[in-house]
């Protein structure tokens, strides 16, 4: 009966060593991948003159390549400054967290 056990026991840690071994190879492939992708990306300030004086934007353009092919267009992000008056709380956070495209301002797809 213990034979038995001990048998059961050592396929088991064979089996558990090819599995980490499977992993560890896929992981290494995964990793190499997500080194060459890398995200482009442009920052603008526009100003344009409006009937209350000037209105200041941040325009935001990324895009997406794999070595040096681009698999995304660019990606616009606006998010309207005003005129110079003080920005919401909410505007500031959503700059410094860099949340999803379309939580703040307008996002839309530029042909490129």
């Amino acid at each position: 009966m213990q034979a038995r056990i001990r048998r059961l026991n050592r396929k088991h840690q064979a089996a558990i060593a090819k599995l980490e071994k499977e992993c560890a190879s896929n992981r290494s492939g995964l990793e190499q991948l997500l080194a060459e992708l890398r995200l482009e990306r442009r920052r603008f300030l526009r100003r344009m003159a409006g009937p209350r004086g000037y209105d200041t934007t941040v325009l935001t353009l990324e895009r997406l390549y794999f070595r040096h092919i681009p698999l995304t267009g660019w990606m616009q992000e606006e998010i309207p400054l005003g005129g110079g008056e003080a920005l919401n709380e909410q505007t500031v956070l959503i700059r410094e967290i860099a949340g999803a495209p379309g939580e703040a301002g307008m996002v839309s797809v530029v042909a490129g």
